[in-house]
């Protein structure tokens, strides 16, 4: 499920909005008429930050690798 947390600020005249999410899945469900240029949205479960460009998709700010590293237990 996702919400919204705040409006905050603007960029360009326009309010730009923060998002809570539980999971990625969740950030479709953003209704797309509150995501603006700049709006975020963070998810908590993997934590992931994203930032809306200006066709409302959504692009990472934090790096993410495909390699996870392994813990060798003894």
């Amino acid at each position: 499920m996702s919400y919204k947390l705040a409006q905050r600020g603007s960029l360009d005249y326009e309010v730009t909005n923060v998002f809570f999410c539980d999971e990625p899945e969740d950030l479709p469900k953003i209704p797309k008429a509150d995501i603006n240029l700049g709006s975020v949205a963070v998810v908590v479960d993997p934590f992931d930050m994203y930032i809306a460009n200006s066709k409302k998709e959504w692009l990472s700010l934090t790096s993410s690798s495909d390699e996870e590293e392994e813990e060798s237990e003894p």
